[in-house]
């Protein structure tokens, strides 16, 4: 999990966004991490707020998509997660219009932690404008 944690810490941190309120947050926050679980890095990439035209020409957003690319890869080859579950939707107080959606994520080697979703309309999509990660717990071996 450790590993998983650092690389896509590194790659979000690579952005940073703006965005405002949508309807279907727990969707864009699953579909990520179950485009990351299937190895789809190409697919989750899409469901972050950058332009396209970003997407296109911009360096640090071509680290991003190339992180999330090897991160999806990665996390396909040791199984994908045991279970993701959304804990709480919540109105983002710092930003209006933006929701913080928290999803628990269980590894299959038992290792968990809460992925903290900032989602919200960006240019008439609903997108992830930024993600953090708290309440790490790894299982010793």
């Amino acid at each position: 999990m450790k590993k998983f944690l650092s690389s896509l810490l590194i790659a979000l941190s690579l952005i940073t966004l703006s965005a405002c309120g949508g309807s279907k947050d727990e969707e864009v926050a699953l579909n990520f991490l179950s485009y990351i679980e299937k190895g789809d890095g190409e697919q989750a990439y899409k469901l972050i707020s950058i332009s396209r035209e970003e997407q296109e020409h911009d360096e640090m957003a071509k680290i991003l998509k190339d992180s999330l690319v090897a991160l999806a890869q990665d996390t396909k080859k040791l199984g994908g997660f045991e279970s993701s579950e959304v804990k709480e939707v919540t109105d983002f107080k710092e930003k209006e219009g933006i929701k913080l959606v928290t999803v628990h994520v269980k590894e299959k080697n038992g290792n968990e932690a809460d992925f903290l979703f900032y989602i919200g309309d960006y240019k008439g999509e609903n997108l992830i404008y930024n993600l953090d990660v708290k309440d790490i717990k790894e299982v010793k071996k």
